[in-house]
């Protein structure tokens, strides 16, 4: 029944798969115009603090918000 002679070894399989490519797609929703308003928002802050400007007096810095690493103070509108 069976010919021991013809042996047959199967095919090795690939090690690669062909590169599928990705298409991307504009996604719109509430949580997507959420997440770019607090985008604007927070990166807005974080450009116009450093202008702002806030008297405390002789000898003090100026700026409103200021983090001072040398003394540990942390000085926020006052």
């Amino acid at each position: 029944m069976n010919n021991p002679s013809k042996v047959t070894t199967p095919a090795p399989a690939p090690l690669y798969k062909k590169k599928e490519p990705v298409f991307n797609r504009r996604i719109d929703g509430p949580f997507r115009r959420f997440k770019w308003a607090m985008m604007i928002l927070t990166l807005g802050i974080y450009y116009i603090t450093p202008w702002l400007r806030w008297d405390r007096g002789p000898y003090a810095p100026d700026q409103a918000v200021l983090v001072d690493l040398a003394n540990r103070r942390f000085y926020m509108f006052g």
